[in-house]
């Protein structure tokens, strides 16, 4: 088998390996190549039009306080951007409803709902520097119940005691904060695009650059010791430096020719998405919100986001669309069932009636939150040392499996701040 010879190596054309060919590009380095095993950029970040409707992989939006990054967003959109003041509320149960954050709001829940929920269970059963115990220690027993372990329980799928608390300094509202209300939080303001969802950003961004893209190549094997990538289609390259945004326990699997360290330690959760696109008017009880973060455990969806909100151009007229996640572990259930158990849902909390259901859409994505087990910075150490031995570096959401440093804009400087290390 011949190989080609490329000096620089991205896998993924998600946010973090657009990234690093950004940085490449604009620093004048030709020598990389990108391969994506899709037929478009963006990963979990790509968007699907259907039926004139825009859908993302999930509920997308761009906020950050990274100064660079928002500035090449929005050199790269122009005015195609629209800025928004976020408007979130959490469906405790029973019809509950209570502004985002729910814990400076508990104000708006019916008196004595919190202390019926009683004391919580030992500490000895929450060991400290779990995710269980912090919310306890944090909160409180009436809040944890209410809200923050149903809430976490439906979304990790795992249980909170084996959670570690290392990720969650800006990733849940804390008590000091409170003051801030609803303007908690690095998306109190964010963007969408006026067309073609969050994709749309990622499309525009890879644009210069994008003969350096390879489509349709997905690696099946790769040779560590003579830094060899196998495809699916039998070409094979070598490489000086690789930046591997595969999930990290499917990337290890593939390495053929030495022993890997164990991946054990790294578990993830999946989301089947559905999209429901609903004609008439839109109820009240969602007519302002932009997402709703559901706790109830009767519900499948731990979040519903109404996406015609986003943009008017994300449903057609006389219409609008909702989007809910229901999060998976293991093997999913059925297209259908999804998607029957989400109208279900829907019906039941009173947000849309069935004869006005006029499009229903589906993806499922077996990889979107890396869990923050309290086995994952022991593994991913081991991983990063061996990596490096070999050229190898494994960024991005599942590249680097830190759910607190996932979101678009940290996936983007991970590959930057790659490809700066490459070049300096």
């Amino acid at each position: 088998m011949k190989k080609h010879h490329i000096p620089l190596v991205i896998l993924g054309a998600g946010p973090c390996g657009l990234g690093a060919a950004w940085k490449l590009h604009q620093c004048g380095i030709r020598t990389f190549q990108l391969f994506e095993a899709s037929g478009h950029v963006g990963g979990l970040a790509a968007s699907i039009i259907q039926n004139g409707y825009t859908w993302d992989i999930g509920g997308h939006v761009l906020h950050s306080t990274n100064q660079d990054f928002l500035r090449v967003v929005k050199k790269t959109m122009g005015n195609h951007l629209r800025m928004h003041r976020r408007n979130a509320s959490v469906y405790v149960k029973d019809g509950v409803n209570v502004r985002y954050p729910f814990q400076y709001h508990l104000d708006q829940l019916p008196d004595g709902m919190l202390g019926r929920y009683g004391e919580a269970k030992s500490p000895k059963r929450y060991p400290d520097g779990t995710f269980a115990r912090w919310i306890i220690d944090t909160y409180g027993a009436g809040a944890a119940k209410a809200f923050f372990f149903p809430y976490n329980q439906k979304l990790w799928k795992y249980p909170l005691r084996r959670m570690s608390d290392t990720w969650l300094e800006h990733r849940i509202a804390h008590p000091k904060d409170s003051e801030k209300k609803s303007k908690w939080g690095g998306n109190a303001t964010f963007y969408t695009t006026d067309a073609g969802g969050i994709g749309a950003v990622w499309e525009k961004m890879a644009k210069p650059y994008k003969q350096y893209i390879s489509f349709h190549k997905k690696v099946v094997a790769i040779q560590a010791k003579t830094r060899t990538l196998v495809f699916s289609d039998k070409t094979s390259v070598t490489y000086d430096h690789l930046l591997s945004t595969i999930p990290l326990t499917d990337f290890s699997s593939m390495i053929e020719d030495i022993r890997v360290p164990s991946s054990a330690g790294l578990k993830s959760i999946g989301t089947a998405i559905v999209g429901v696109g609903v004609r008439g008017m839109m109820p009240e009880k969602i007519k302002q919100l932009h997402w709703m973060y559901v706790a109830d455990a009767a519900l499948p969806f731990y979040r519903v986001s109404a996406y015609s909100h986003y943009a008017k151009t994300n449903a057609p007229s006389g219409t609008w669309s909702l989007l809910c996640e229901t999060s998976f572990r293991g093997f999913p259930k059925s297209r259908k069932q999804y998607i029957d158990a989400t109208i279900a849902g829907l019906l039941g909390m009173g947000i849309i009636t069935k004869e006005n259901v006029v499009e229903t859409f589906f993806y499922l994505a077996p990889f979107t939150y890396p869990i923050p087990t309290l086995a994952r910075e022991k593994t991913l150490s081991a991983l990063t040392v061996f990596f490096s031995k070999y050229g190898i570096s494994s960024r991005g959401r599942f590249g680097g499996w830190r759910y607190e440093e996932g979101n678009m804009d940290h996936a983007w400087q991970a590959g930057v701040d790659w490809a700066t290390s490459i070049i300096s």
